[in-house]
């Protein structure tokens, strides 16, 4: 007999959000939702008539048969299986986690219960992963090779990790009895404020800082604090994540680059760059607090004859012993720096004029009354060129304080060495230095405005017969310098401050793209083709070989109508970069000559080593050569190496035919100098145009 059916809708069953069961006092299922039949994988049908306890696994129904007495005693609601201990068997043999809500339904029919059933398997699956997220973070935080600490907003230490005991020396239980704050240096002494900055005052998430801290034994460590914040739902910070990393191996790093940027390899010393921030540093001083200190430079009188004839690390023996004197010499407030090569500044930054010029000869008497004992005992007598300039309010920065002292000792130099002069300030007339910075100006506005021109030489066949002499092969290209008047300036009056300042190297570059375009526009005027000559200085000059592929490109000449000279003194110089330059343009198709050769008579040897097409015979040998029979010997000796080689010789400096002649039957093959024609001028700017043009 089946049982009775309460007076409950069905439609209310129907509705209800969750599976629901209707069921007898004893377990009996008399009515099921959708929800229910869906949930548990059964049909109405299947459900209806079923026991409960029927849809349990064989391990609950004593513990089901114990909840239906009691509810049968004292009928109430309550809900099983919050603890996870209660699982339905659903129609496919599988058990479902799930929570059951218990109400009693007194009806007419007698005591019923309902039963709203929910799936926990997706919520013990998430507690689940959280623990599994937990027991992994508890596991990173205790292996972690860097210190980490979970802390109060305070900094109080709430737990800490193996690593951080380490790296602090403290025990887990010393640093749980105190806080992060009070780990900090005396020193620094900071409070939780201002230790985790943004995070409590902003609202950050995140935040890292610099900081030294003490360790157990009393010393201190710096570290970098990375600092996360842990925030409730409210937002109001809750913790802080702290980890904590020496940094003193990194630092340590750091300030041996730093030391490397600022300071010289050979002798320790403060280099250009290092000493540029200490006198811009003395300069924003002196326009503050008025004008003293001085500025020294020093060179070596005749270093690169040290370094030719006995080596370079004979050479940095001497820079070694210099910058030890000096160091000996000096006060420890005043500053020593190599600038570089054999080039040496001293700031002084409390002396007037008179203390700096004590220093100075001081300085100049201790190198030249003691020689240097260089590699195998020989003692060589030393002596510097020196340059002093003053400090003055109104100086713009430490370049120029440096330009003047450098403009100083170049005078020192031109005026014998082994002496000292003056900068523009030394408060005193000095129209030498003055011309100088008026000259790496007038450079500047030239290379800005258009001030550079080009005036061309020819270069002649001496030829064989009579008659071939004086064709034109080729045109030497001399630079000139235009001044607002229209008046062209010659090189010896500016390149050697070019040189000095290094602004030789874009003035090279100017000449190379004027040069090269000039033979591409105006054939005529340059027939044969052209001769430029290179500065030493810019052998080294990366950009050089450069601008000539892209120019020789663009224009698509004839390489071969292009040829560099380079000066034999320039040359042997530096015989590797002068190579190195020579075999480029060669291997652009250009030609390339050694300029002035003689001039370094005992040389012979770098024939060798520079590949070269022309040997300009230099004009101390031609001018007097008709009449001094060692300039003969000298011309017949280079014409006589030129042809072995199967190379060709220019004379320079021609005046007369007599001159002409000898040169002639010496087999010399080309000349060039007044006696076949004046330079004159074949580029003009385009501000120049139409101007005449008066050399000077």
């Amino acid at each position: 007999m089946s049982e009775p059916k309460p007076q409950l809708s069905q439609a209310l069953i129907d509705s209800a959000p969750e599976a629901t069961l209707l069921a007898t006092a004893t377990g009996l299922i008399v009515r099921v939702n959708a929800q229910a039949e869906t949930l548990l994988g059964y049909s109405e049908a299947d459900l209806v008539g079923r026991s409960v306890r029927q849809l349990l696994p064989e391990s609950l129904h004593g513990p089901l048969a114990a909840h239906l007495d009691a509810f049968a005693k004292e009928p109430r609601r309550h809900v099983i299986g919050r603890d996870a201990s209660l699982f339905a068997l659903l129609a496919d043999g599988s058990e479902l986690p799930v929570e059951v809500a218990l109400n009693p339904v007194d009806t007419s029919s007698g005591l019923y219960v309902v039963a709203a059933v929910r799936d926990l398997s997706h919520q013990l699956g998430h507690a689940a992963s959280l623990r599994a997220a937990a027991e992994q973070f508890r596991s990173a935080f205790q292996h972690a090779p860097v210190g980490l600490a979970i802390c109060e907003p305070d900094g109080r230490f709430v737990e800490v990790n193996p690593a951080l005991c380490r790296l602090t020396g403290y025990t887990d239980q010393d640093l749980l009895g105190t806080s992060l704050p009070t780990l900090v240096h005396p020193e620094d002494a900071i409070g939780a404020g201002e230790l985790f900055g943004p995070l409590l005052q902003d609202g950050a998430q995140f935040h890292e800082r610099e900081q030294r801290i003490l360790l157990a034994d009393g010393e201190h460590l710096w570290t970098a604090l990375h600092v996360i914040a842990q925030r409730g739902a409210d937002g109001e910070l809750s913790r802080l994540l702290v980890g904590v990393t020496d940094t003193s191996e990194r630092r340590q790093l750091e300030g041996q680059l730093r030391h490397l940027t600022d300071h010289d390899p050979l002798t320790g010393l403060l280099n250009r760059q290092g000493l540029e921030g200490e006198l811009d540093r003395h300069v924003a001083h002196v326009n503050r607090y008025g004008s003293r200190g001085a500025l020294l430079l020093l060179d070596v009188d005749h270093f690169k004859a040290i370094n030719d004839t006995l080596g370079h690390e004979a050479g940095d023996q001497v820079i070694s012993v210099i910058a030890a004197r000096l160091s000996a010499r000096l006060r420890s407030s005043d500053t020593l720096a190599r600038l570089g090569g054999d080039e040496f500044a001293i700031l002084l930054p409390e002396a007037d004029m008179a203390a700096a010029r004590r220093v100075a000869a001081a300085i100049m008497a201790d190198i030249r009354d003691d020689p240097v004992e260089i590699g195998d005992g020989i003692q060589r007598p030393i002596t510097v060129s020196l340059g002093v300039t003053m400090f003055r309010e109104g100086t713009g920065s430490g370049e120029e304080v440096l330009v003047d002292a450098d403009l100083a000792m170049f005078d020192s130099k031109e005026a014998g060495r082994d002496r000292m002069s003056l900068g523009a300030g030394g408060h005193r007339e000095e129209p030498e230095a003055k011309s100088r910075l008026a000259w790496i100006d007038r450079i500047h506005d030239a290379l800005e405005n258009e001030r550079l021109t080009l005036f061309a030489q020819p270069v002649v066949s001496l030829g064989r017969d009579e008659p071939a002499t004086g064709a034109i092969q080729q045109h030497e290209l001399l630079l000139r310098m235009l001044d607002e008047h229209g008046e062209a300036t010659p090189p010896s009056a500016f390149l050697p401050i070019a040189e000095r300042f290094d602004l030789i190297q874009e003035i090279d570059r100017w000449v190379v793209r004027q040069a090269i375009r000039l033979v591409h526009r105006q054939p005529a005027d340059v027939r044969g083709g052209v001769e430029i000559n290179v500065s030493g200085k810019s052998l080294a000059d990366g950009k050089l070989l450069d601008v000539i592929q892209s120019e020789l490109v663009r224009s698509r000449i004839d390489p071969f109508r292009i040829t560099f000279e380079l000066a034999e003194t320039a040359a042997i110089a530096n015989v590797a970069l002068a190579r190195s330059f020579a075999e480029g343009v060669a291997e652009l198709g250009c030609r390339f000559a050694l300029d002035d050769f003689g001039a370094g008579f005992g040389s012979f040897y770098y024939l060798k080593h520079i590949p070269f097409d022309h040997l300009k015979i230099g004009r101390e040998f031609v001018t007097r050569c008709v009449n001094n029979r060692t300039d003969q010997l000298v011309i017949e000796s280079l014409v006589g190496i030129a042809r072995g080689l199967r190379k060709q010789t220019i004379a320079v400096g021609v005046e007369d035919g007599r001159t002409a002649a000898f040169l002639r039957r010496s087999g010399v093959d080309m000349a060039q100098g007044f006696h076949f024609g004046r330079p004159y001028p074949v580029l003009r700017s385009d501000r120049e145009a139409g101007r005449p043009l008066r050399v000077s």
